[in-house]
C-alpha cells in the first residue's frame, strides 16, 4: 500500500505498506480536525451493568478481515488499543479474544460445524451462512435493542435478509466512481459530461480521450471487473438470478448488452479490464495512460499519491440504461450459530457496526469508508483533512450512492459462489479473447454454473451431515458448558 504523503516529487512505491507510526500520524492530523480523541476516551458512553452470569465472558471474535487493504497487524493492534478498551468499559463481564483476521469462508464454516469459529465473524459471502443455518436470525436481537436496519444501505441489508430475518450486519459499504484527469481532457477540447449524464455520453467522451500516444495506447477508461454485478444490473440484467440463485441471471438480452458494450470498449482499446485489481490502473492514470477510469473507494490510500499535484476530479458512474448503479461490496459481521454466548456476541456486535467507534478508527488510519450511513459527512471531511490531495474533490460522489440506494452488492449463488463466479470469469475472458461468440459463451457459462450448483447442493448435504456427526460426537467426549447471559 502506498502512503498517504510523498517527498521531494518522487513517485511512490506503488506497493509500499502504511506503517504503524504512519498510521498513527494520520489518525492524529484526523484527530485535530473532527475530534477522534473523544471517540474511546471522553466523549464515550458511561460503563454499563456487569452482565449477568457465571464470572467473566469471553467472546471470541475477527476484528478484521484477512483481504483487507490495510497491514493487518497494524490494525489488529490499533484495534486492541482503541476500540477493545471501550467496549469493556461499556460491558463490565464481557471481555475480548482476537481470533485473527478471519481466513476464508471454508474455514470458518467448518468452525462453525464443529463449534471452534469465532463467536462474531466476518465475511463477504452470505449464502453459505443463511443457506446452511450457520449464522444466528439478528432480528430479535435488533428489535430487543431498537436498532433501525435503516441505519444502514438498503441493498446490503437486503442481501443480509432471508425469510424476513436479517443475519449480518454491514461491516462497511465501498462504492466505485470516475477519477477523471481534467489536464488531459482540457489538452483535446473535452469536458466531462453533466451530472447525471448518461452512459452513452460518457462512451462518446471515453472513445474521445483514447488514441496512441507517443507510441503507447491511452485508454478512456477501466472497466472494474467484468463480472461485477452492477454492470448488469444497470443494463436491467442480474449476474445471479432474482428469483432462483442456483441459476445465472445474465442470459438474457439485457446481459448481452451489457457485455458487448463492455467489450466493444476493450476491443478497440478504449477500455482495459482491471480484473478487479486497480494497482495497473493507478499506474495508467499517473502516466497519463488512461483518463477516466473506475476508482474504488477502498483503494483510495493507493490514490491519493498518484493523484497529488494533478488536474482532477471524482464523477459519479454513468446513468445506465435501466436504473443508476455502482459496485457494492458485501462485507458483513455475524454471529456464530453455535456460539455459548449469544447475548454478549450481539453486544460486541452491536457496539462494532451501530456505536461508529470502529468505523471511525477505520476512517482516520486508512480512509476506509464506513457502514453507518450517517457516517457518511464524517468520512468525506476525515478524508480530507488526512489526504491534502482530496481537499476540495468531489469526494462526495462516493457516498451518493449509499444515501440513494444506487449502491449494488449483487447476490451469491446459493451452494457454490466463488466457483459460480469463477466460471462466468472463464467465459468472460473466453468472450474478450475472441474465442467464443457473447451470445453462446454467455449461454455456456449459465449451463455449467447450473449444472454445479446442482453438483455443488449435493455434495454440501453429505457434508453438512458428515461435520455435524463429528461435532456431535466431539460435543458428547468434550462437553461444554452453558452459559446464560441473560435469564
Amino acid at each position: 500500500m502506498s502512503t498517504l504523503k510523498r517527498g521531494g516529487g518522487a513517485r511512490p512505491a506503488g506497493d509500499r505498506a502504511l506503517t504503524r507510526r504512519q498510521a498513527m500520524r494520520y489518525a492524529a492530523l484526523a484527530a485535530g480536525a473532527t475530534g477522534m480523541a473523544g471517540l474511546f476516551s471522553a466523549a464515550a458512553p458511561a460503563e454499563a451493568a456487569p452482565v449477568r452470569g457465571s464470572g467473566v465472558v469471553t467472546v471470541v471474535w475477527n476484528p478484521i478481515s484477512s483481504y483487507w487493504a490495510f497491514p493487518t497487524n497494524t490494525i489488529i493492534q490499533l484495534i486492541n488499543e482503541n476500540v477493545v478498551p471501550a467496549f469493556e468499559r461499556q460491558n463490565r463481564g464481557i471481555r475480548l479474544k482476537s481470533a485473527g483476521p478471519m481466513i476464508n469462508t471454508s474455514t470458518t464454516t467448518s468452525g462453525i460445524l464443529a463449534g471452534t469459529a469465532p463467536d462474531v465473524f466476518n465475511d463477504n459471502t452470505v449464502a453459505p451462512y443463511v443457506e446452511g443455518h450457520l449464522a444466528l436470525n439478528l432480528s430479535p436481537y435488533m428489535q430487543q435493542d431498537n436498532v433501525n436496519p435503516n441505519l444502514f444501505a438498503t441493498s446490503q441489508i437486503a442481501k443480509y435478509t432471508s425469510n424476513g430475518g436479517i443475519y449480518m450486519l454491514p461491516s462497511y459499504i465501498g462504492t466505485t466512481v470516475l477519477v477523471v484527469n481534467l489536464g488531459i481532457l482540457g489538452q483535446l477540447g473535452l469536458t466531462p459530461p453533466p451530472p447525471g449524464a448518461t452512459y452513452l455520453e460518457w462512451t462518446n467522451l471515453f472513445r474521445s480521450a483514447a488514441g496512441k500516444v507517443k507510441g503507447q495506447q491511452r485508454y478512456g477508461t477501466s472497466i472494474f471487473n467484468g463480472i461485477n454485478p452492477f454492470y448488469f444490473h444497470g443494463f436491467g440484467s442480474s449476474v445471479v438470478s432474482d428469483t432462483n440463485p442456483t441459476q445465472a441471471g445474465f442470459n438474457n438480452p439485457a446481459g448481452l448488452a451489457a457485455v458487448e458494450w463492455m467489450m466493444n470498449l476493450i476491443w478497440d482499446n478504449v477500455a482495459t479490464f482491471n480484473g478487479g485489481g486497480q494497482t495497473n490502473t493507478e499506474r495508467l492514470f499517473g502516466q497519463g495512460l488512461t483518463v477516466a477510469p473506475v476508482c474504488w473507494i477502498q483503494m483510495l490510500p493507493h490514490w491519493v499519491p498518484v493523484l497529488e499535484g494533478m488536474n482532477w476530479d471524482f464523477y459519479q458512474m454513468p446513468l445506465w440504461p435501466k436504473q443508476p448503479a455502482t459496485f457494492a461490496n458485501t462485507d458483513f459481521w455475524a454471529i456464530s450459530a453455535s456460539t455459548k454466548v449469544p447475548e454478549a456476541a450481539w453486544q460486541l456486535l452491536k457496539f462494532i457496526t451501530t456505536g461508529g467507534q470502529y468505523s471511525s478508527l477505520l476512517m482516520h488510519t486508512a480512509l476506509f469508508p464506513p457502514n453507518l450511513k450517517s457516517l457518511w459527512p464524517e468520512w468525506v471531511a476525515t478524508v480530507q483533512n488526512v489526504a491534502p490531495p482530496l481537499r476540495g474533490k468531489n469526494v462526495q460522489a462516493f457516498a451518493e450512492y449509499v444515501l440513494t440506494d444506487h449502491a449494488y452488492p449483487g447476490r451469491d449463488f446459493t451452494y457454490s459462489s466463488g466457483q459460480a463466479h469463477s466460471i462466468f470469469g472463464t467465459y468472460m475472458g473466453k468472450i474478450q479473447a475472441k474465442q467464443v461468440d457473447p451470445t453462446l459463451g454467455l449461454q455456456q457459462a449459465a449451463q455449467q454454473i447450473a449444472a454445479f450448483e446442482s453438483q455443488a447442493k449435493q455434495l454440501q448435504a453429505v457434508q453438512s451431515v458428515l461435520q455435524r456427526q463429528d461435532a456431535a460426537l466431539s460435543l458428547s467426549l468434550f462437553p461444554r458448558p452453558v452459559i446464560t447471559i441473560r435469564p
